[in-house]
C-alpha cells in the first residue's frame, strides 16, 4: 500500500511517539487540484489543493488546504505528490494536536512546500501487512 493510499484512509493525529488522543479523525480525499495558484501580492505559483475530511462521534467537516511549492524547490519534489499528502497530513495533525478544531474556523488553509532540511532523507515508510 503506497503512502498516498494510506494518507487517504481515516487518521488520528500523531507526533513523534504515535498517536495523539484527539476527538477528531482526518484524511485526505483523492480528489487532488494541482494548479497555480495567486498570493495576495498578486504572484502566481505551482501548487495543488487538497481536501481533507475531519470526522469526530457528530460531524463530518471538509477543509482545503492549499499547498504552494516555493521557488527553490527541487524538481523531483515539485512533481512528488506523496510528498505534498504528507505534508498537508502533518500540518492537519499538528494543528489538531494543538487544540484547533474546524468549529474555530479557518475552512481553507495554506502552506508552503519547502526542501527538506541539509542531511534530511526523505523516505516513505511502507505499512507492515
Amino acid at each position: 500500500m503506497s503512502l498516498l493510499t494510506r494518507l487517504f484512509k481515516r487518521t488520528s493525529p500523531q507526533n513523534e511517539s504515535g498517536p495523539i488522543p484527539s476527538q477528531w479523525q482526518f484524511r485526505l480525499m483523492p480528489e487532488i487540484l494541482k494548479c497555480h495558484l495567486i498570493l495576495e501580492d498578486k504572484s502566481s505559483h505551482p501548487g495543488a489543493v487538497f481536501i481533507v475530511e475531519l470526522r469526530n462521534q457528530q460531524t463530518s467537516l471538509k477543509v482545503t488546504v492549499r499547498v504552494i511549492m516555493t521557488a527553490d524547490l527541487k524538481q523531483e519534489l515539485r512533481s512528488n505528490i506523496e510528498y505534498h499528502a504528507e505534508a498537508v497530513a502533518r500540518y492537519i495533525s499538528e494543528i489538531l494536536t494543538k487544540g484547533w478544531t474546524p468549529h474555530d474556523g479557518a475552512e481553507q488553509h495554506t502552506i508552503f512546500i519547502t526542501n527538506p532540511p541539509s542531511g534530511f532523507r526523505l523516505t516513505f515508510a511502507q505499512p507492515s501487512a
